[in-house]
Protein backbone atom coordinates (compact mmCIF):
# COMPACT_ATOMS: atom_id res chain seq x y z
CA UNK A 1 0.00 0.00 0.00
CA UNK A 2 1.60 3.07 -0.76
CA UNK A 3 1.88 5.95 1.86
CA UNK A 4 -0.38 8.53 0.92
CA UNK A 5 0.94 11.14 3.38
CA UNK A 6 1.75 14.87 1.50
CA UNK A 7 4.47 16.03 2.95
CA UNK A 8 4.17 19.93 4.19
CA UNK A 9 6.15 22.57 1.89
CA UNK A 10 7.48 25.50 3.90
CA UNK A 11 8.21 28.25 1.15
CA UNK A 12 8.87 31.97 0.53
CA UNK A 13 6.94 33.56 -2.43
CA UNK A 14 9.10 35.59 -4.23
CA UNK A 15 7.80 37.92 -6.96
CA UNK A 16 9.63 39.03 -10.50
CA UNK A 17 11.39 41.95 -8.66
CA UNK A 18 13.36 39.45 -6.18
CA UNK A 19 10.88 40.73 -3.44
CA UNK A 20 9.74 38.16 -0.74
CA UNK A 21 6.24 38.34 -0.15
CA UNK A 22 4.97 35.82 2.40
CA UNK A 23 5.74 32.89 4.52
CA UNK A 24 4.07 30.06 3.19
CA UNK A 25 2.58 26.38 4.33
CA UNK A 26 0.95 23.97 2.09
CA UNK A 27 0.03 20.51 2.52
CA UNK A 28 -2.61 18.45 2.62
CA UNK A 29 -4.92 20.62 4.44
CA UNK A 30 -4.14 23.53 2.15
CA UNK A 31 -2.13 26.68 2.20
CA UNK A 32 -1.68 28.94 4.74
CA UNK A 33 0.44 32.42 5.31
CA UNK A 34 2.48 33.24 8.46
CA UNK A 35 0.52 36.02 9.95
CA UNK A 36 0.96 37.54 13.67
CA UNK A 37 2.99 33.61 14.45
CA UNK A 38 0.26 32.11 13.64
CA UNK A 39 -0.83 30.15 10.19
CA UNK A 40 -3.83 31.84 8.40
CA UNK A 41 -5.73 29.23 6.19
CA UNK A 42 -5.74 31.21 2.60
CA UNK A 43 -8.96 30.71 0.17
CA UNK A 44 -7.63 29.05 -3.00
CA UNK A 45 -10.55 28.86 -4.77
CA UNK A 46 -9.90 32.77 -4.94
CA UNK A 47 -7.00 34.80 -6.65
CA UNK A 48 -4.11 35.06 -4.29
CA UNK A 49 -1.62 37.99 -5.77
CA UNK A 50 1.16 37.08 -3.34
CA UNK A 51 1.12 33.24 -3.75
CA UNK A 52 -0.25 32.41 -7.20
CA UNK A 53 2.10 32.38 -9.89
CA UNK A 54 5.02 33.82 -7.96
CA UNK A 55 8.74 31.59 -7.20
CA UNK A 56 8.27 30.07 -4.36
CA UNK A 57 11.87 29.10 -2.80
CA UNK A 58 12.00 26.18 -0.06
CA UNK A 59 12.70 27.27 3.15
CA UNK A 60 13.89 25.67 6.40
CA UNK A 61 11.95 25.09 9.66
CA UNK A 62 14.20 28.03 10.89
CA UNK A 63 12.47 30.77 8.85
CA UNK A 64 9.53 30.36 11.10
CA UNK A 65 10.60 32.07 14.01
CA UNK A 66 12.78 34.65 11.69
CA UNK A 67 9.73 35.26 9.87
CA UNK A 68 7.99 35.45 13.54
CA UNK A 69 10.85 38.08 14.93
CA UNK A 70 10.32 40.48 12.26
CA UNK A 71 8.20 43.81 12.66
CA UNK A 72 5.72 44.72 9.75
CA UNK A 73 8.04 47.02 8.53
CA UNK A 74 10.74 44.67 8.20
CA UNK A 75 9.30 42.29 5.90
CA UNK A 76 10.20 44.31 2.97
CA UNK A 77 12.68 41.69 2.47
CA UNK A 78 14.68 40.62 -1.10
CA UNK A 79 15.16 37.22 -2.17
CA UNK A 80 19.04 37.92 -1.45
CA UNK A 81 18.08 38.59 2.58
CA UNK A 82 15.91 34.83 3.00
CA UNK A 83 18.55 33.08 1.59
CA UNK A 84 20.12 31.43 4.70
CA UNK A 85 16.75 30.58 5.75
CA UNK A 86 15.93 28.76 2.12
CA UNK A 87 16.91 24.98 1.26
CA UNK A 88 19.83 25.14 -1.50
CA UNK A 89 18.57 24.06 -4.71
CA UNK A 90 19.94 20.96 -6.40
Amino acid sequence: MADETIADTLAFTVDDEENVLELILSNADGVSVRENSTWVPVNTDEAQPTIDDQEWLDAKPDAVPFWDGLSEAERDLTREQVLEYTVPSE
